[in-house]
């Protein structure tokens, strides 16, 4: 899967029906927010970018962004990016925020794999009001996406396109656990 004008770095992929104790695996971690399990995968994910030289990023001149859950009681994307900043030195910042349309607001989240790739796309995202102070973002060129599951990419390319608008000339990539093929 190609996302268009970011580089992903993911340290699992599977296919869904192919790897059916993977697919369980992810489904129950995204169901449970263990802290300690998502500690955990963060540590591998630390020791999998230490290993690698095309992932290194200047700590001082990179910030990692989560990217927001479609269920505000969702955190392991939160513990995820947490355990990455903690173990890397790297800056963590919520910039981007689940903009909610009326309809959202007026009846349940649709699951996201409910969702077609064009509604995925066109999820609105807002950059939140802490991270537009002064100063916040002038010497910030690498911004790191932090995702847990990719699908289609649409909510990478969504988020990719709020940063850009705000910050067009930044080297914007993404750091997923998992990836769906």
């Amino acid at each position: 899967m190609d996302i268009p004008s970011i580089n992903v770095t993911t340290l699992f992929q599977w296919v869904p029906k192919t790897s059916d104790s993977l697919s369980l695996a992810i489904h129950l971690l995204k169901r449970s927010e263990s802290k300690l399990a998502w500690k955990y995968l963060g540590k591998l994910f630390v020791d999998f970018l230490k290993s690698n030289d095309r992932t290194k990023i200047n700590s001082s001149n990179a910030v990692l962004v989560p990217v927001p859950s479609r269920s505000l009681s969702s955190v392991h994307t939160k513990y995820f990016s947490s355990e990455l900043a903690n173990n890397l030195g790297i800056k963590k910042v919520e910039l981007i925020c689940h903009q909610k349309t009326s309809q959202e607001l007026n009846s349940a989240l649709r699951p996201q794999k409910e969702l077609s790739r064009r509604q995925r796309i066109d999820r609105e995202f807002d950059l939140c009001v802490d991270f537009t102070r002064a100063g916040e973002v002038e010497n910030l060129q690498n911004i790191v996406l932090i995702d847990d599951v990719v699908t289609t990419g649409a909510t990478l390319q969504a988020c990719t396109r709020q940063i850009r608008a705000l910050k067009p000339n930044a080297n914007v990539c993404a750091w997923v656990m998992f990836k769906r093929l």
